[in-house]
Formats: structure tokens, C-alpha cells, sequence
């Protein structure tokens, strides 16, 4: 089986990720996900919901 890892540590990139369906999370602070919320309530599909808060940013 071959497969590739990626890391995609930038929001960014991330928000584009889970916008288009590659990935089913959206990993950020409460503060990042607000910011892109304009873009996230354009697409119901697509609504976030949060799971848990592992820890406070630094």
C-alpha cells in the first residue's frame, strides 16, 4: 500500500482542505475558526461543529 503524509500546519491551508471535502477537520482555536466564519456559513454542507478543546494556545 503506498500512501503519502503532508503536514499542513498553516489555517490556511487547512480551511481550504476542509472546504473542498479533502478533509473532514478543521483544527484551530476558537479565534481562528471565528475568523473564517463568513466562509464556513456560506457552505451549509460544510457546517463545523467543535468536539474539544485539548488545550489553551500558548
Amino acid at each position: 500500500m503506498k500512501y503519502t503524509l503532508k503536514r499542513n500546519d498553516t489555517f490556511s491551508d487547512q480551511l481550504s482542505h476542509y472546504l473542498s471535502g479533502q478533509t473532514p477537520y478543521l483544527r484551530g482555536t476558537l479565534g481562528m475558526i471565528n475568523a473564517a466564519s463568513d466562509l464556513l456559513a456560506n457552505k451549509p454542507d460544510v457546517q463545523p461543529v467543535i468536539i474539544h478543546q485539548l488545550s489553551w494556545s500558548s
